[in-house]
Parts: structure tokens; C-alpha cells; sequence
């Protein structure tokens, strides 16, 4: 009579352990393949309709600028229903927002980082229940798988946190934007190390383990410390912390977590753990190859026509007000309209290694930041200064804003080391550039918003159109361009390059320029005709007046007061005839961001008004969340319930 084998009373568990992370990186890989796929779709539309464009740079033609009425009484075209359920997408997924940590998040932020907690907590507690014994949620199911969930986030940790990412290639979602996963997954990967925790605890006062599961174990205990510095990341990166302590979370940030990785290297004793331990060090050293590859091809010499050049790593910095530093250099890179770049300046930060983004405020070859003494002796081209000759280095110009930290040192140092002329110069390392900005050239109408130092993403993306435009490489014909500031001296920062932009528009393009001050104080709109026949004696003379005195040569201005009415400046765009694609581009404080969203979610911008002829409209908004934001609030009595409401995002 033969014997029955004994069962394994928990044979799921060595199934689950290979088989269920895995299964997580096999979604992830899914859901990225359909990001590309929309990206890859996206691109090619665009790409034909830039082909397609009709416009040419000499075609002086109006079209159609006098807005029609609203189409709530056209009829339905059905062959427009796929475009508009891409609309109806837009709508609901990226222009409706809500509250969360502080901020507020898309709902396609808040539906991505919801699935992906949803997907690792059923892969977390599936098969969990103990068949022999009848015990739901047994500890010897959950307790190391909990481990092995968090252990297979730590390449894609890696991904999402570097700025050369292959993510961000394959998708077009900029790094700064990613970074928001990358919070997420590692708050969700803490919140696993707690479980994994919680579960070898009610292990070991269950059942007694003993020998290699012991506490007392040499790999238990490096786990431990590893866990306690996790987690000494994850309350250091909380958003009140890391706005207004960015210096010393960005350290701890660096030496905290290459402890945690090397902990886990010990802890990969197990073969298949160093299968998702190893890709991390690669993916993390990777990116920071490339970034010093970047830094060293960016910053090497060049050759400096006159004796009178300042060293060729140096740049330009002089206060345009008490919370403005315009900062000027050259160097032998190119970029794209719209891309920032990393600064690292040795006699203002405080370590080494600390570097600060910000946008590049022109286009390579343009000049109107600058004022004329630093443009005498700089080569022209046909396109009036708004293209690089192709010979020599590159003006980089930047808008700095001052808050705290890095910038207000800044601001320190050009006031004590400034000249006779109001200049100081710093030696300046740059990182980059980064940055996947919209390609505004494929649409025949663009919207532009800046709020204050908004302007270092509006400006560069109104010079490329320009300029493209002029090469016949560019379908737009229509520009809407808003600015709005506290105070009106500000408008005389962009002076130049706002006529330099006017001067070298093709007639075929029809820019309308608003700049409103949100203080007592007249708000000026510039109309101009792209066409400068008149109205100027000299550019001098244009140039020389200042705040707003200096569009009194303009050939149609008008005064108003208070903030600008959005909604009714996008209607007016967009209801535009002859006009089929509108891309409405945002940069700056939230409050503004948000006003533009709500004006894009109904109405002319609409899912029905599309089905009723409208053109399509895609909206991009610019993040500014980078550490210089500051709050007032105390770490230590708000620091639970941070964490609590900051959990997700």
C-alpha cells in the first residue's frame, strides 16, 4: 500500500515570488509600449502637418483674424467623432485637476499613480491564503513578498529619476514631469518595506525563526538599516522639507540612498535579487556618465576672438531689479526653444555638486536679451540675429528670478562684486540641455502665457516660431502672446527681443502681443502687425524708453486695468475660421496655469464644439516645481500629516 507524499503547506509561495515581479515589469513594459505608441502617432501628425502647410514666409495674405460666432447652433459633423473623444480625453484627463499634497494634480496623474498602487497591492496580497490551515492574509504569503515587490522597484526608481531616461525618449514626457512617478514609486516602496516588516515581526512571534530568518542575522540587520534609511529619504522628501531645505535634502538624497543600494547588494544573497539590483547601479551610472559627458563637452574652450573676453567658462550676471538677475555666456552647444539647462556656479553654491535648473530664455543666435554693448561686434545673419551663423559659440541668456537658497546668493554675490558698469562675472559649469518642449510649428494657431518668470519659456518658443516660419518651416500664422506681471518696469526686461521678434516676422505672420500689470498701473497691449514699415526712427529710440514707455512707438496699444479675462482672449483665438489646430501653451505661477485649464474645458475648447467644426486644441503647461518654491510652514507639526496627504504625489 503506497504512502502519500507530504504537501508543502505553502506551495504558492516560492511560485509567487519569481513569478508575480516579473508580472509587474511585464505591465509597466505594456503601458509604456502605449505611451510610445501615442507619441510615435502624435509625431507623425504633426510632422504632416507641418508638410502640408499652405503658408509661405512672403505671403502677405490675411486669414480670416475676425472671429466668428459661437457654434452652438452647427450642426454635428460624425466624422469628427474621433476627434473629438481625443478632445473629450484631453478635457477630463490633463485640464481638470484636484487638490492633493499641496498641489494640484491632473487626473491623469492622479489615474496613473492610483493604478500602479492598485497593481502592486493585488500582486502584493494575491494567493495569500493558507489552503491547509484556512488563514486569510497569512504573514507567510505577504511578509517576504512584500520584500520582493519593493526590491523590483529600484530599477524603475532609477528610470524615473534620471534626467537622460529612456522613458522620456520613448514617450516625449519630459524628466520633470516623470519625476512625479518617480515620488510615488518610492513612497510606495517604503510603504512595502513596512509591510515586509510588520510581517517578519508577526513571523518571528509566531513561529520563532530561527538561523538564517533570525533577527539576529547578519543580512536581517543591514535589511533593517537599510529600511531606517529609506525612510529617513522618504520624510526628507516630503514637499515642505524639500521646498524649503532643498540643499540639504538634495545631499541627503544622494548619500542616503547609495547606502540603501549598497545594503541591498549585500541583501542580494538570493541569484534572482541581482536581477533587479544590479540595473539599478547601470541605469544610475548611466545617467550620470551622460551628464558628465554633457558637462565636459558644454564647457570646453573656445576660442575668443578679442583680448578683451572674459575666460571662456565665464559668465555675465547684473540685477535688472531686486528680484530679477539677468545672467549671460557663451558656449558651443544647441538647444531647443523652450529646454533648460543645469548651472552649477562654484562661488555660489555651497557644495560642489550642487546644480539648478533653469530655462534658456533665447534661441541659438538671438540677441535681443542683450543690451547693445554686448551685441556690438556680433555676427548678423540674413534672418536679422534670430539664427546662428554656424560659426563660433552660442549666446545662452537667462531670466533668473530671486526667492531663497541658491538665488538669493546669487543675487548677494552680484551685489557685492558688480563693477562700474553694474556687472559681475562667475564662473559657470552648464549640464544639459534638457527638456522635451511642444513642437508649437505644427499648428496654425499658438497660444502663448507667461506669468511673471514664465516669460524664460513663452519668449524662446515666440523667437523659434518666428524664425521658422521665415524658413518656411512652420504652419503657424497666428500668435497670441500674454505676459503678466506685478509691476510694469518689468516689460522693459524683454524689450529687445520683443522688437527684434516683431522686426523679423514674415508678413504671412500675424502676432498679437498683450502684457498686462496686474498692480494700480495702466496695463498695455501691444497689436502689432508683424510688418515694422513705420512708426520708429531708429531701434535706439525704441529701445531707450523705459517700462512700458518703451512700446509708445507701437502701432496700435490699448490701456486696461486688473488681470487679463482669459477665457475670452482664448475664445477669440480659437474661434478663428480657417484655423484647424490651436496649441495653448502655459507657463507659470499655478493660479494662472489653472485659469487657463477651466477656460479649455468647456465651451469653444469642448468636446461638442469640436464635433460642431472647432478646431482641435492642445494645451501644455510648463511645471515650475523645481526646490526654489518656499512655503511658510514649519516642518515638524505638519510632517504626519504631509505624509499622509502627500503619499500619492
Amino acid at each position: 500500500m503506497s504512502t502519500l507524499k507530504p504537501v508543502h503547506p505553502y506551495p504558492v509561495w516560492g511560485y509567487t515570488t519569481h513569478i508575480y515581479p516579473k508580472q509587474v515589469w511585464y505591465s509597466l513594459a505594456g503601458f509604456v509600449g502605449l505611451l510610445t505608441l501615442a507619441y510615435l502617432v502624435q509625431r507623425l501628425i504633426l510632422w504632416r502637418a507641418k508638410r502640408s502647410a499652405p503658408i509661405m514666409a512672403n505671403d502677405s495674405r490675411e486669414f480670416g483674424r475676425q472671429p466668428i460666432k459661437s457654434p452652438s447652433n452647427a450642426s454635428v459633423s460624425f466624422r469628427r467623432i474621433p476627434v473629438g473623444v481625443v478632445n473629450a480625453l484631453r478635457v477630463v484627463l490633463y485640464r481638470f485637476t484636484l487638490p492633493v499634497g499641496g498641489r494640484t494634480s491632473t487626473v491623469a496623474e492622479i489615474a496613473i499613480i492610483s493604478a500602479y498602487i492598485i497593481m502592486l497591492t493585488t500582486w502584493q496580497f494575491v494567493n495569500s491564503l493558507n489552503a491547509p490551515t484556512g488563514i486569510k492574509l497569512d504573514a507567510h504569503y505577504w511578509a517576504n513578498h512584500a520584500g520582493d515587490m519593493a526590491a523590483i522597484q529600484f530599477p524603475l526608481l532609477a528610470l524615473l529619476a534620471g534626467k537622460n531616461n529612456l522613458i522620456s525618449l520613448v514617450t516625449g514626457i519630459s524628466y520633470e514631469k516623470i519625476n512625479i512617478l518617480h515620488r510615488a514609486a518610492a513612497r510606495t516602496c517604503f510603504v512595502l518595506m513596512l509591510v515586509h516588516a510588520v510581517g517578519r515581526v508577526i513571523l518571528t512571534n509566531s513561529y520563532r525563526l530561527r538561523g538564517f530568518t533570525s533577527i539576529s542575522h547578519m543580512w536581517v540587520k543591514v535589511g533593517i538599516a537599510a529600511a531606517i534609511a529609506y525612510g529617513a529619504v522618504v520624510l526628507l522628501a516630503i514637499r515642505p522639507f524639500r521646498t524649503r531645505y532643498h540643499e540639504i535634502f538634495l545631499s541627503a538624497h544622494f548619500f542616503l540612498i547609495l547606502y540603501v543600494h549598497g545594503d541591498w547588494r549585500i541583501l542580494s544573497h538570493r541569484a534572482w535579487y541581482s536581477e533587479y539590483i544590479i540595473p539599478t547601479f547601470v541605469l544610475w551610472g548611466l545617467d550620470r556618465t551622460l551628464r558628465l559627458a554633457r558637462i565636459l563637452w558644454n564647457n570646453r574652450n573656445i576660442s575668443r576672438p578679442s583680448t578683451d573676453e572674459k575666460l571662456p567658462l565665464t559668465a555675465t550676471a547684473e540685477l535688472l531689479s531686486s528680484s530679477m538677475v539677468r545672467l549671460t555666456m557663451k558656449r558651443h552647444m544647441y538647444w531647443k526653444a523652450g529646454q533648460c539647462v543645469f548651472l552649477t556656479m562654484p562661488a555660489v553654491s555651497d557644495m560642489p555638486y550642487e546644480a539648478h535648473p533653469f530655462t534658456i530664455c533665447n534661441i541659438p543666435g538671438n540677441t535681443g536679451l542683450m543690451d547693445d554693448m554686448e551685441k556690438t561686434g556680433l555676427e548678423g545673419n540674413e534672418n536679422g540675429g534670430l539664427e546662428p551663423s554656424g560659426r563660433g559659440p552660442s549666446d545662452l541668456v537667462f531670466l533668473i528670478r530671486v526667492k531663497n537658497g541658491f538665488t538669493r546668493r546669487l543675487l548677494e554675490n552680484v551685489e557685492q562684486k558688480r563693477g562700474a558698469d553694474g556687472k559681475a562675472y562667475f564662473s559657470v559649469l552648464i549640464d544639459g540641455p534638457y527638456g522635451i518642449p511642444p513642437d508649437v510649428n505644427a499648428y496654425e494657431s499658438v497660444i502663448l502665457v507667461a506669468g511673471g518668470s514664465g516669460i524664460t519659456f513663452s519668449l524662446p518658443l515666440l523667437q523659434d516660431i518666428v524664425l521658422k516660419t521665415k524658413e518656411g518651416r512652420s504652419a503657424c500664422r497666428n500668435i497670441l502672446f500674454i505676459w503678466i506681471v506685478p509691476h510694469e518696469e518689468q516689460l522693459s526686461w524683454i524689450s529687445g527681443a520683443i522688437h527684434e521678434a516683431l522686426q523679423n516676422a514674415p508678413p504671412s505672420l500675424h502676432i498679437r502681443i498683450h502684457l498686462h500689470v496686474t498692480q494700480p498701473s495702466p496695463v498695455i497691449e501691444l497689436r502689432a502687425e508683424t510688418t515694422m514699415d513705420g512708426g520708429y526712427e531708429s531701434k535706439q529710440q525704441y529701445m531707450e524708453s523705459s517700462g512700458a514707455g518703451w512700446l509708445s512707438e507701437a502701432r496700435i496699444r490699448t490701456f486696461r486695468n486688473g488681470r487679463p479675462d482669459i477665457r475670452s482672449m482664448l475664445e477669440e483665438e480659437i474661434l478663428v475660421p480657417t484655423v484647424r489646430a490651436v496649441s495653448v501653451n502655459v507657463a507659470g505661477p499655478p493660479s494662472i496655469a489653472e485659469d487657463v485649464r477651466k477656460a479649455l474645458r468647456f465651451g469653444a475648447a469642448g468636446p461638442l464644439a469640436i464635433l460642431r467644426g472647432r478646431p482641435s486644441v492642445n494645451l501644455h503647461v510648463e511645471t515650475f516645481e523645481i526646490a526654489v518654491r518656499m512655503k511658510s510652514c514649519e516642518f515638524a507639526g505638519i510632517a504626519l500629516i504631509s505624509i499622509y496627504s502627500d503619499i500619492i504625489l
